[in-house]
């Protein structure tokens, strides 16, 4: 008997040996339970920079793969296959070029084959490292979006890295994403580097989210110009100096939905702005509902005593709706002025 537990020590003991017993049996390891739940993310979840499933693989495979490198990642295929294709997502999109040399020399059929373009997501994350590992040994995975996705993101070394050493190129949403974003330099190169040019979206969208520079940039070098809501736009989000280069450096006009959007967001100083200038189309009683029913007093206050367009009682009405106290308070006694 005793000889026999001595055996089993020695057996159990051993590293190599208890590696080799377990082996037969079924179950998960344990230090793969976490991997269970993961699935591959879709095409655009992965393209973003910060999408949850993306976070969520990270999470779990950043300290796994911290603790045992690539040794474990056989294992982890032969019990879960699926993981195949997230371990070289995830390799990709957090520039682990370890792993995907890893992968061409012990999966090259999988990794050659890969479904998805790797390049694209490599460029789409600003990992240069990875896209060029990718590129100087050939992987097939690139496409037009490669510079698309880095232009939006603002990567601009990826940028210059596509544009001397691929072929794809690019189309006009890279320049339309990087005004839109607000990223001058890549519009900067895009511009004098690149012939796809841009579309009127260019200067829309950065008016629209504040981008002045890069909106004066695109005034100043290209010939698309914009759309006919570009000002309304900027109003909405309140971008005062923007809606004021417009104007007074383009001479662009509005609608109705500049004054009235910009009521809805509480901009007195745009609404100031449009109020004092000639060229656009004034606003609707939605300026006045819209600003009493959100609660800004100082813009019901302004268009009562400088607009004509509201309905003091349904403005009113609309303060009484949502609770509004002082507001329909203030608009009662107006109407009683008025009386």
């Amino acid at each position: 008997m005793a000889s026999r537990n001595s055996a089993a020590s020695i057996a159990l003991g051993s590293c190599d040996l208890f590696l080799a017993i377990t082996g037969f049996q079924d179950g998960m390891y344990r230090d793969m339970h976490p991997f269970r739940p993961l699935k591959k993310p879709s095409h655009n979840a992965y393209m973003d920079k910060t999408p949850k499933q993306v976070v969520s693989i990270d999470a779990a495979l950043k300290p796994w793969l911290t603790l045992y490198g690539t040794s474990r990642l056989s294992k982890l295929f032969q019990q879960m296959p699926h993981m195949q294709d997230i371990v070289v997502l995830h390799a990709v999109i957090v520039g682990r070029v370890d792993l995907l040399q890893w992968f061409h020399a012990c999966l090259p059929d999988r990794f050659w084959a890969f479904p998805d373009p790797l390049l694209d997501v490599a460029a789409a994350h600003g990992q240069l490292a990875a896209l060029e590992y990718l590129h100087t040994i050939g992987h097939p995975g690139c496409t037009r979006n490669a510079m698309d996705w880095a232009a939006f993101h603002g990567h601009l070394h990826v940028v210059q890295f596509l544009h001397a050493y691929r072929s794809e190129g690019a189309t006009t949403k890279a320049m339309d994403a990087a005004a839109m974003n607000g990223h001058l330099p890549v519009v900067e190169f895009l511009h004098a580097s690149r012939a796809e040019g841009c579309t009127a979206d260019a200067m829309t969208e950065a008016a629209w989210n504040g981008h002045l520079d890069v909106v004066s940039f695109l005034h100043t070098h290209r010939t698309e110009g914009c759309s006919v809501w570009t000002i309304d736009r900027a109003a909405w989000t309140g971008r005062l100096a923007v809606v004021r280069f417009l104007h007074e450096a383009r001479g662009e006009k509005w609608t109705t939905q500049a004054m009235d959007m910009a009521a809805w967001n509480a901009h007195l100083n745009v609404l100031w702005y449009l109020h004092t200038r000639q060229g656009g189309a004034g606003c609707t009683a939605n300026a006045l509902n819209f600003a009493a029913m959100k609660g800004h007093m100082g813009v019901v206050r302004f268009l009562v005593e400088h607009r004509t367009e509201g309905d003091l009682r349904s403005a009113m009405n609309e303060a009484h709706q949502r609770r509004q106290t002082d507001i329909a308070d203030y608009l009662a006694a107006k109407l009683d002025e008025s009386k």
